[in-house]
């Protein structure tokens, strides 16, 4: 409720502003994430217009039109699973726009809007949110010393304001945040767990890749990145109209990219799936003046190989995806409404078995299926019909199947009355047990709930 879901540093944790966007969605759904789902899409395309409004208002409406075809085409591929690290890539339009408006009027209004905007990204994935916390503090003080705005100063008050819920959680649980953060930079220090020569490699990667095009070559993406680099220089120099625009997207860009190597590991595509707004803008800014008949040729080739990445994402979802795969929505309800219909209107107990124990998706869907067709199922419970329904094995591991983790843990020992699979891979078995059979108490150690490492 006041931090989020967990991170990938053991006591540091991403904020919960994710959840309380989605929670309207959710409540009005009922639980059904496909609601939720068609809630991301709205979002989408509210993200979308507002793009289109900014790239307007800064650079020209072809710039506006290619940077919504750019954007679009990236999100394709990302909205169906869209997650709390991900969701940061609604607001970079909104960060970008609002540090324009504080430079070029310098009123303190849109100092704490974009400061609202930074403290939200946070709320969303404190991993990409602190840089950028950073780099709009190094900003800002330099303008507000520049101009001698010392009123603008107090704005900063409003971060800590912004992130009132961690602060309260880490006074009310003994500092675990602040330590947690502490531990981990000292731990960054001595810790090098990948080759040297790797490590730069990747950050070059993650730096040349605008993202414009969904699926290119190093040698495309770099072609790319060293022309706008180039006409990014070229406009600054002769100090044009978009001088101080560039400077910004490149500030903001070149910035975060190296900040991060600040983090020893290998970056995560969800720590930079937040620039695609800022990158594809970047790069849709020039399409106006002499430099449109240069970036047109380059457009009709990425939107070629983007609409290509498209259709065939679509294809695989549709072929190898829905209702094939463990993981798909369909796959849960099938196995759901199976349940339902072989057990009537009588009442039952299940197990729910997945490789990875926690089995998150498949508890929650059998949860969500079962409340909403009003059977009378009771979960880790053992009724004269009980079902296990246990996900595939890992294809790595085929010998890692449901039936020891019956026998020992659930102590169901009994042959199955009736067993049936799908195409998903997912396995039902209807067990009719005796008193005794009930009576025998299964492993509680299994019930893990919801866990945060």
């Amino acid at each position: 409720m006041l931090i989020g879901p967990r991170s990938n540093v053991s006591g540091l944790f991403h904020g919960p502003l994710w959840t309380y966007v989605n929670y309207p969605a959710y409540l009005l759904g009922q639980g059904n994430p496909v609601v939720v789902a068609w809630f991301w899409i709205l979002l989408a395309i509210i993200s979308l217009g507002i793009s289109f409004y900014i790239a307007n208002k800064l650079f020209s409406t072809l710039s506006a039109f290619v940077f919504v075809l750019l954007y679009s085409t990236n999100l394709i591929t990302h909205l169906n699973g869209m997650f709390h690290s991900d969701a940061p890539i609604f607001l970079t339009p909104l960060l970008l726009f609002s540090i324009v408006l504080y430079v070029k009027y310098k009123k303190i209004r849109y100092l704490l809007f974009h400061l609202l905007i930074v403290t939200m990204i946070i709320q969303l994935n404190v991993g990409v949110g602190i840089p950028i916390l950073i780099l709009s503090v190094l900003l800002t003080i330099y303008l507000i010393f520049k101009d001698k705005s010392w009123k603008h100063l107090f704005t900063f008050l409003t971060v800590p304001l912004f992130l009132s819920n961690f602060i309260v959680f880490d006074l009310r649980h003994d500092f675990l945040l602040s330590k947690s953060a502490y531990a981990f930079s000292q731990f960054q220090r001595t810790w090098r767990p990948l080759p040297y020569d790797f490590w730069i490699s990747n950050r070059i990667d993650q730096t040349i890749n605008l993202a414009v095009s969904q699926n290119s070559t190093f040698l495309i993406n770099a072609l790319i990145f060293v022309i706008v680099l180039i006409f990014t220089i070229r406009e600054i120099k002769t100090a044009g109209k978009y001088k101080t625009l560039y400077f910004l997207i490149a500030y903001y860009y070149l910035g975060y990219m190296l900040l991060s190597f600040t983090n020893k590991g290998v970056i995560l595509s969800h720590f930079v799936y937040f620039l695609v707004p800022l990158t594809t803008l970047w790069f849709a800014s020039f399409f106006r003046g002499k430099s449109l008949k240069f970036f047109l040729p380059i457009l009709a080739v990425v939107t070629f190989i983007n609409i290509q990445k498209a259709n065939s994402y679509i294809h695989s979802l549709n072929t190898s995806f829905i209702e094939k795969v463990p993981w798909s929505w369909r796959s849960t309800n099938k196995v759901a409404q199976a349940v339902i219909a072989r057990a009537g209107k009588n009442p039952f107990g299940y197990f729910v078995f997945s490789p990875d124990a926690f089995a998150y998706g498949p508890r929650y869907a059998m949860i969500y299926h079962f409340k909403a067709s009003g059977v009378n199922a009771y979960e880790y419970t053992k009724k004269p019909i009980t079902y296990i329904i246990a996900s595939p094995p890992p294809e790595n591991d085929p010998y890692m199947t449901h039936v020891w983790w019956r026998k020992n843990p659930v102590k169901i020992t009994s042959d199955p009355v009736w067993t049936t699979q799908f195409p998903s891979g997912y396995t039902i078995e209807e067990f009719h047990l005796s008193e005794e059979e009930q009576n025998i108490p299964h492993d509680k150690t299994i019930e893990l709930g919801i866990h945060f490492r």
